[in-house]
């Protein structure tokens, strides 16, 4: 949520790359999950993207675009 905050009037994008339990607790939190249901009721599969856009035009401030693709692995 910090970098969101931080980052959301600025037209950057911002790339994180990291390992799925990081990127499901981050996730997680913005959808509203816990931590226990992040970690253990929520998946990301390895290579997958997920897009978050970052702008105050959306009522969160955020608005989640795609979660977990694959299509470009094909």
């Amino acid at each position: 949520k910090k970098i969101i905050e931080k980052y959301k009037d600025t037209n950057r994008t911002i790339l994180i790359v990291s390992h799925s339990t990081f990127l499901r607790v981050a996730i997680g939190s913005l959808i509203g999950l816990n931590i226990k249901d992040s970690v253990f009721n929520f998946s990301l599969d390895n290579c997958s993207l997920t897009e978050i856009e970052v702008n105050s035009q959306y009522k969160r401030g955020y608005q989640l675009k795609y979660l977990n693709d694959k299509s470009f692995l094909l």
